[in-house]
């Protein structure tokens, strides 16, 4: 199938509720209309699947619930890339999401589309460059790419190029959940469900429909790095003037009861951007270097937090007190999460600055603390080290039981925060692997969800229970359980011998022996998973997502 007389090299085939969304191959023609949108996947052709004439569909009929009649559609893609989880370092990671940053921002901006679902398996990079010589959109005012940026200044007063501007390895897919905010017809059937996405990537507003009340401290604006203030000031003169210096932090008083009816609820471009920051935090809490390293598995508690069926992220990730148990060949990395949440702290409508009320503030604050990051880390050892294909695991706790993540007892609303300082309670969250909204591990197949056999995730065995466990008391006076882990040795062998010279150097300053982390956690009888080691881009997108409303 061919469509302008190139040839198409990807195919997607799904099966959609009339009337549930809108139409992803008519937003990707809307997007490219007035030429090709850089970091956007481009569509071939696109539409229904006919047998004999009538189309091709399938019927569900949940218990309790009427009948939904499915119809299969196909879409011929024109680019295909890898997963942005399968980059190798965080440099690369790092300039991909400043280049996603800059795609959301501007598909508001000058096409009026939210993407509403960024995620593990929508994010890719590009495999190889165009080939072909499609011109691209020169209505995107003063868009431009991370790479771009960061190369050196030229001489010629005339400034880079489009095509300087807009190289970029990024490819947005999968706009399927996506929304036009320029249809604003009502009664028109193609009016989506108003909060959809991925439970793990999710803005907590957007999953929870729920304001976190207290008193809090916004940040100032991040000014951008001397080092290439002056390009950016080139590149960006409007940004310059619409998001000026800030002199002090904000005091942001969010009400209680501050509940959100899901009918009434309105995506923003800020949602979008927040699900880059938990994009971030879930790569990097998966990732391990690919020389060998003592064994850290990632603790129950984090990634319940991160991946539990009830959304307990805001108490575990957000909060000043809390940590985002990182490999500690790239803990450095975790300074930039730390940053990037202190502006997630309190809901900016609360905010009493305008400046805050602009849909894309949060994603200028996001740009600004990424490129800041590359510029002063450029020569840090962590932002080149290659990570491993294999993730980091689910440490397993005494017993063979997963853990309780910690929210609230009685919910988000009752939680009182003044200026950094937290009261807190427990409450029951299960581990990633029940069968419930949320919980399916990123790449999880629902067919195979809660089983050992045939999951990419699978339970853990008893080889790989802890050698101790002794009891304590965790900084919130709660009987805990304390795990101590130990490393394969056998393994450690074989690993070494598969290393480049480079590796092999990384492998010897950090073979060392080391203490094992002691990580506090609550047991409960469900099995605990490991997180995804190398599945493919296929398995990733045809996983099934829980989206919220469906």
């Amino acid at each position: 199938m061919t469509r302008n007389g190139l040839s198409a090299t990807v195919i997607k085939e799904q099966y959609i509720e009339d009337g549930r969304r809108f139409n992803e191959g008519e937003l990707l023609d809307i997007i490219h209309e007035k030429g090709v949108f850089p970091g956007v996947v481009r569509v071939g052709t696109y539409g229904p699947v006919e047998d004999q004439g009538s189309r091709i569909s399938i019927m569900h009929k949940p218990d309790g619930h009427r009948a939904i009649v499915r119809y299969k559609t196909r879409l011929v893609l024109k680019d295909k890339g890898i997963l942005l989880s399968k980059v190798k370092t965080i440099r690369q990671l790092l300039m991909c999401c400043y280049d996603l940053l800059e795609v959301i921002r501007n598909a508001d901006k000058h096409r009026g589309i939210l993407h509403r679902d960024i995620s593990s398996g929508n994010v890719l990079v590009r495999s190889k460059h165009r080939s072909d010589n499609e011109p691209f959109a020169k209505d995107l005012g003063d868009m431009c790419f991370c790479k771009c940026l960061l190369a050196q200044s030229k001489d010629d007063s005339d400034g880079p190029s489009l095509k300087e501007k807009f190289d970029t390895d990024l490819l947005l897919t999968d706009f399927d959940s996506a929304e036009d905010k320029n249809l604003n017809n009502p009664e028109d059937s193609r009016v989506p469900k108003a909060r959809t996405g991925t439970p793990i990537f999710m803005a907590r507003m957007v999953r929870n429909t729920t304001h976190f009340q207290g008193i809090f401290r916004l940040p100032v604006i991040l000014d951008v790095h001397e080092d290439v203030l002056s390009r950016y000031e080139k590149l960006y003169p409007d940004r310059v003037q619409d998001f000026p210096k800030q002199s002090r932090p904000e005091l942001v008083e969010v009400p209680p009861n501050q509940k959100v009816d899901p009918t009434d609820f309105q995506h923003k471009q800020c949602y979008d951007a927040e699900s880059v920051f938990w994009y971030l935090v879930w790569w990097s809490l998966l990732a391990r270097p690919a020389y060998v390293s003592p064994n850290e598995p990632i603790p129950p508690v984090t990634w319940s937090s991160l991946t539990g069926a009830k959304d307990s992220r805001h108490f575990n990730f957000i909060l000043p007190d809390t940590t985002f148990d990182l490999h500690s060949a790239y803990s450095e990395f975790a300074s930039l999460l730390e940053e990037m949440r202190t502006h997630l702290i309190a809901d900016l409508q609360f905010s009493k600055d305008p400046i805050k009320h602009r849909p894309d503030y949060l994603t200028e604050v996001f740009q600004r603390l990424i490129l800041n990051f590359l510029i002063e880390n450029k020569d840090k050892r962590f932002m080149v080290l290659k990570k491993s294909d294999t993730n980091r695991e689910v440490e397993l706790a005494a017993g063979g039981g997963a853990v309780m993540s910690k929210t609230p007892a009685s919910g988000p609303a009752t939680y009182a925060s003044l200026i950094g300082n937290s009261v807190r309670s427990s409450t029951n969250v299960s581990l990633a692997n029940k069968s419930s909204e949320g919980s399916l591990p990123p790449g999880g197949n629902s067919s195979t969800h809660g089983s050992n056999r045939g999951s990419p995730f699978p339970v853990l065995g008893p080889k790989r229970a802890f050698k101790k466990a002794t009891l304590k008391k965790s900084r919130i006076n709660k009987p805990t359980t304390s795990i101590s882990t130990v490393s394969s040795g056998t393994k450690r062998g074989r690993e070494l011998d598969e290393l480049s010279d480079e590796d092999e150097s990384e492998a010897k300053r950090y073979s060392r022996t080391r203490e094992p982390r002691r990580v506090s956690a609550q047991s409960v009888k469900s099995s605990p998973t490991r997180p995804e080691s190398g599945a493919s881009s296929s398995q990733q997108n045809s996983a099934k997502r829980r989206h919220i409303g469906e």
